[in-house]
C-alpha cells in the first residue's frame, strides 16, 4: 500500500558558505563602514558582484539543505490515500513532554568547521507551507517504522531526513514561500 508522510509549517532552506578569510575581512570592513546588516550585504548584487559572485548561493559550493522545524504550530500527517492515519505536532519528536520517547529519533550534529583558513557563513531561508511531501510503500506501518533525525544550527532544532525501515526517504515536492532570511557567521 502506498503512504505519504506530510510536514505542514515553517521550515528552513540553507546554504553553508565558505569563505576566505581575506575576502570575509574586506566584506566586514564594509559591512561596518556602510553600518548594514549581513543580510542586507549578502542579499544586494552589487556587493556580490564586487566580489566575483553572480547570487548569493554562489557563496556555497554545497547544494542546498533543507530542515522542518520542531515548532509546536508545526504537523505531520501520515495518509494512505486520502485516509489519515495519524497526526502529531512536529514539537513531539524531542520527547521533552513525555515519560517515554513516542518516537524513534536520531540526533545528528551538522559539521560546518572550514577545511581551510576561511570562515563560515550560514544563508537560512525561513520558509511556510508543504516543507516536504514522502511517499513509501509497506503492507502494514507502525510508527516505530519511521527514524527521525533531527539537527541543531544555534537556536534551531529542526528535522533533517525521515527513515522508514532503515532506508532514508527522498522527498518528492514541497510548496513554500519565503517569510523570512537569517545569516550566522561561525
Amino acid at each position: 500500500m502506498n503512504y505519504i508522510l506530510n510536514l505542514f509549517g515553517t521550515g528552513i532552506r540553507y546554504w553553508i558558505c565558505e569563505i576566505p578569510i581575506s575576502v570575509f575581512e574586506e566584506m566586514t570592513r564594509i559591512q561596518i563602514k556602510q553600518k548594514v546588516g549581513w543580510e542586507q550585504l549578502l542579499f544586494d548584487f552589487d556587493f556580490l558582484k564586487h566580489f566575483g559572485y553572480n547570487h548569493w548561493s554562489a557563496l556555497s559550493n554545497q547544494s542546498e539543505q533543507t530542515g522542518f522545524l520542531l515548532d509546536p504550530q508545526n504537523r505531520f500527517e501520515i495518509k494512505q490515500g486520502s485516509k489519515f492515519i495519524a497526526r502529531f505536532r512536529a514539537n513531539e519528536l524531542t520527547n521533552d513532554e513525555t515519560l517515554f520517547p513516542l518516537y524513534q529519533t536520531v540526533c545528528k550534529p551538522l559539521d560546518y568547521t572550514p577545511k581551510t583558513e576561511s570562515k563560515i557563513i550560514m544563508i537560512i531561508q525561513m520558509e511556510k507551507g508543504l516543507i516536504g511531501k514522502y511517499n513509501f510503500e509497506a503492507d502494514l506501518i507502525s510508527i516505530n517504522d519511521l527514524t527521525f533525525e533531527m539537527t541543531e544550527i544555534d537556536d534551531l532544532t529542526y528535522l533533517s531526513s525521515v527513515s522508514f525501515k532503515e532506508i532514508k526517504l527522498a522527498k518528492k515536492h514541497d510548496d513554500t514561500i519565503i517569510v523570512g532570511t537569517k545569516v550566522m557567521v561561525f
